[in-house]
């Protein structure tokens, strides 16, 4: 086979591997959000805009509570494990015991929350359901996938019970027992049953899991991971915040057309998160810093964002075509900026992987956090003028500000390690 001289550098044992894994990630991940794309059919078919204007705003919740649950410990674990192979059955268990405590705490603070302020009773039960799939969604075993580079084979067990998750959403809307309580236990079994799922397979089929507890591990990756999850949460903030801006200040059938635009960007943002996933343990290895290596990933980010957003885009499109309803319509413009805005955030992702990498943490914080004040300064600003276009533009400037910042250090360190001897 004749191999262009374009793509002779990419043409390696390595680079053959890598690209397999991705393909068949970026296949199970497709049909995922194919089945997402579903999900999201027949709830704002068979939901009252307000009541899917609740369940957006209950998701959106969710996205906050797991990275609180999880406590930054991916992008960590992942490093530790490329820095100290011999020590990985004390990271494996360091990482167990710090998203098992930091997730059951999570969800019992939201629980309470739920139980404390004034909801419906089906908003407030899919809160609770959706507050007790922290635990298992925060303990997914995607990171030891990704560190053993069996990316697809998690993205497999993923799309099997999203696919399960479909078919029981569908059966409810055909009985006309659709609801936001039924809709929060079907989320619950799916994420529960996807973790106990990839606990198995990774047990009995990659690697035995053991258990090797070390206080002295667990400390290390609290004081690690306690600076990432502050900049993951104000890195995750802007993207899908504005929903509560605009229920509280708009109408609901704004509310329900911004819901839309956010889930749009949200599935986006999984896609290039996962294809992140794919590049992330080279990031941490040998080749991280080579000039080679650098080009080839700005090239796989920036192309495969750019065809992932069409898209998610054409998808976005799809459920608005198909809903032929008014209140959705104006989700179009929202979704288009919210879509540029994710892929800035991806950008902003693969510069904290190489920051990481450098120990600059406390940039990354810093970055993520005065960015967000920035973010929630303007929106209180503009509350007497909010739109859901607003909502929109100002999430997108706020992360335009985050990935130029972020990706300016990067390159500084990329290029001061590349020039040292």
């Amino acid at each position: 086979m004749t191999v262009p001289p374009f793509l002779r550098s990419y043409y390696t044992e390595a680079g053959k591997a890598a690209l397999w894994n991705w393909l068949w990630l970026a296949v199970y991940t497709v049909l995922t959000q194919g089945c997402y794309l579903a999900v999201l059919i027949l709830l704002t078919s068979a939901l009252e805009p307000g009541a899917f204007a609740a369940f957006s705003a209950a998701i959106t919740l969710f996205n906050y509570l797991i990275i609180t649950g999880s406590a930054g410990t991916g992008g960590v674990v992942l490093r530790e494990v490329a820095f100290r192979p011999h020590d990985r059955t004390v990271i494996e268990t360091s990482f167990f015991v710090v998203t098992a405590g930091s997730s059951i705490a999570v969800a019992a603070a939201a629980i309470v929350g739920a139980l404390s302020f004034s909801f419906a009773d089906d908003e407030r039960a899919l809160l609770i359901l959706t507050a007790l799939g922290v635990i298992p969604y925060s303990m997914s075993l995607a990171p030891l996938y990704t560190a053993v580079h069996r990316q697809a084979l998690c993205a497999a067990i993923v799309f099997a019970t999203e696919l399960g998750g479909l078919m029981a959403i569908a059966a409810l809307a055909s009985s006309a027992r659709l609801s936001l309580a039924a809709v929060g236990v079907v989320l619950l079994l799916k994420w529960l049953l996807a973790t106990i799922a990839q606990a198995v397979i990774y047990h009995f089929w990659l690697r035995r899991l053991g258990w090797a507890f070390s206080g002295s591990d667990v400390k290390q990756l609290l004081r690690t991971c306690w600076p990432m999850l502050l900049a993951t949460f104000a890195y995750a903030l802007p993207l899908s915040a504005g929903i509560f801006f605009v229920r509280t200040l708009s109408s609901e059938n704004d509310s329900a057309a911004f819901g839309l635009a956010v889930q749009c960007a949200l599935a986006y943002q999984l896609l290039m998160a996962l294809g992140l996933r794919i590049v992330q343990p080279h990031i941490n290895g040998m080749f991280g810093l080579h000039r080679q290596f650098v080009k080839k990933l700005l090239v796989f980010v920036v192309a495969s964002g750019i065809l992932l957003s069409l898209v998610a885009f054409a998808g976005g499109a799809i459920v608005v075509y198909f809903l032929d309803d008014p209140a959705y319509q104006a989700a179009i413009g929202p979704m288009a900026i919210l879509l540029l805005t994710a892929f800035l955030m991806s950008l902003a992702s693969v510069a904290n992987v190489y920051l990481l990498r450098f120990s600059d943490l406390g940039f990354i914080v810093l970055i993520h956090l005065a960015v967000v004040v920035a973010y929630l300064t303007a929106m209180v600003l503009l509350a007497a003028t909010m739109t859901i276009t607003v909502a929109a533009v100002v999430a997108l400037i706020a992360q335009f500000i985050a990935a130029a910042l972020l990706c300016g250090r990067a390159a500084m360190w990329i290029a001061e390690c590349a020039s040292s001897p």
